[in-house]
């Protein structure tokens, strides 16, 4: 009788060991694929912030461009409005 609570003992003892193994690595995976989209967000952010410096640059070249042109600031957006709401309308129709 004892021998058999023994045994029924370590049967359990070794299913919940095997399910700690298994939730450990189920841990591990989770915390590589966490490490790994913080790195992927870590590059997304940087080429995020290389986009908003090139754009700065040309939005400044722009308003150079503009001022040497004798055209206002504003007539060139009026114009950018135009030619994007022209590649809208034709997109969507």
């Amino acid at each position: 009788m004892l021998r058999d609570l023994e045994d029924q003992n370590d049967t359990q003892l070794d299913g919940l060991m095997s399910k700690v193994s298994q939730l450990k690595g189920l841990t591990t995976q989770i915390g590589d694929e966490i490490r790994d989209s913080s790195r992927f967000l870590s590059g997304l952010e940087e080429n995020f912030e290389n986009a908003g410096t090139r754009l700065k640059g040309t939005f400044n070249r722009m308003l150079v461009m503009a001022d040497n042109a004798g055209v206002g600031w504003r007539a060139w957006l009026v114009v950018f409005c135009l030619v994007f709401g022209a590649f809208w309308f034709v997109w969507w129709r």
